[in-house]
């Protein structure tokens, strides 16, 4: 986005507050399910909504942005960018941390606490994963192909659709979820059971931190002949300096030998951010903003993360550039008490 005039700014504010209300109040979906039109009225009867404003925010949108919104007469017409995957991304994304946006001020003056005071809409968040990490789920499932192992874990499953795509692709392995959040495990449960693939994946509510205190719960035969995948989850343990080298440990002693694959976002630098292009930077940025807020580590480049496999344990076998500006890392968990 290149601003072109001063008030812009503001009406992109404004759009993105009005289209999370719209989708938090269930108005986005049934203006999708009506592809012909559909009156403010019948949308405001449907969830007992303010009609006018349900028309104001509705009327906001088509005249700022009718790629996603005409109208016509009195009825409101879907656009094909509200269909698009990667407006949806970023809209959920939005909203996922929204609760911390809407106390940016507060933050900053100590007045609340991030985890204990506010916290990301984790339903959201999930959306927004399963439509980025798209493309990583393809790397990975890619280099999977390549590799000999009986059980795929995916750390941090959040809705389970990588473990979908997984079972779907090696429906002779066995295919487990490590996922902390109780209501994610529970849309989790949800997607495997529209995909019929409930009866076949295990999800255990579980701490991707704490391997020591799950791992019996897999059932698993050889802990040496395991797949662990995690992607855009190791990030969120950089937070602290001696975390994530404490955590690969464990996983080093839970998981001696097995594989390690790895999809993160490229970290960029505030003087790298001026060789992009700008439809890129302010989503780009917007990434990396939210991650310090909610304590969260920035994710780094590619050559600190090779340099951190070197230092803890995992020895880097292949770095796959990815769509989204990620990388994919396949690594060996290599044994305590070995050489690195």
């Amino acid at each position: 986005y290149h601003m072109r005039y001063p008030s812009e700014p503001i009406v992109h504010f404004v759009l993105m507050s009005a289209l999370a209300a719209l989708e938090e109040c269930g108005c986005i979906e049934v203006l999708k399910e009506n592809t012909s039109g559909i009156t403010a009225k019948k949308i405001a009867q449907r969830f007992s909504l303010n009609e006018s404003g349900v028309s104001a925010l509705c009327d906001f949108v088509a005249i700022n942005a009718p790629g996603l919104l005409e109208k016509k007469s009195n009825e409101y017409i879907p656009g094909k960018l509200l269909f698009n995957p990667a407006f949806q991304n970023n809209l959920y994304f939005f909203l996922s941390y929204k609760p911390i946006l809407s106390c940016l001020s507060q933050m900053l003056c100590r007045n609340v606490t991030y985890g204990e005071d506010i916290v990301r809409d984790a339903m959201y968040l999930q959306k927004s994963s399963s439509i980025h990490n798209a493309s990583a789920y393809h790397a990975v499932m890619d280099s999977l192909k390549q590799l000999e192992f009986d059980t795929i874990v995916d750390i941090g499953c959040g809705r389970g659709d990588f473990l979908v795509k997984a079972y779907e692709t090696f429906p002779d392995k066995k295919i487990m979820g490590i996922e902390i959040d109780e209501r994610t495990v529970d849309i989790a449960a949800g997607v495997l059971s529209r995909n019929r693939a409930l009866n076949d994946i295990s999800i255990i509510r579980g701490d991707a931190a704490y391997p020591t205190e799950w791992v019996n719960k897999l059932g698993i035969q050889n802990a040496s002949r395991c797949a662990i995948v995690g992607i855009t989850i190791w990030h969120e343990f950089l937070n602290q300096q001696e975390m994530l080298p404490s955590i690969l440990k464990r996983y080093r002693v839970c998981f001696p030998g097995s594989f390690f694959l790895m999809a993160e976002f490229n970290g960029i630098s505030a003087d790298d951010f001026s060789r992009f292009p700008e439809n890129f930077k302010g989503m780009a940025s917007f990434y990396q903003l939210v991650h310090p807020l909610s304590n969260q580590g920035v994710p780094p480049p590619v050559s600190t993360w090779q340099a951190f496999f070197k230092d803890n344990g995992v020895s880097v076998v292949g770095v796959i550039p990815t769509k989204n500006n990620m990388t994919t890392y396949i690594g060996v968990l290599t044994p305590l008490g070995l050489s690195s």
